[in-house]
């Protein structure tokens, strides 16, 4: 913390490591009502995320990002509200 007080000259400084899940959360309240569709991939959810969902009473609908057909029949069938798509690997096989 010292050396990002230095280089900013700076008194003090904080290193903080922030996380997304405020994001998310204002996002999909801004998008979605309880009991509306969010689809996600077919893989863990990370837990701070499956809070959220919980908590907005949302309804999760999961696809096989990685398989066009399949993703393409989920969207028809399930006409999901909305979806998340994070850009990191969700499975060993993403």
């Amino acid at each position: 913390e010292q050396v990002l007080a230095d280089a900013f000259h700076a008194q003090a400084a904080a290193l903080v490591q922030g996380a997304g899940t405020g994001a998310i959360r204002a996002g999909l309240a801004a998008l979605l009502k309880p009991g509306q569709r969010l689809l996600v991939h077919d893989a863990p959810v990370y837990p701070t995320t499956r809070v959220i969902i919980e908590q907005m009473g949302l309804t999760l609908i999961t696809a096989d990002f990685n398989d066009l057909s399949a993703l393409k029949q989920v969207v028809e069938e399930q006409l999901p509200d909305a979806a998340l798509v994070q850009h990191t690997r969700q499975q060993p096989q993403d």
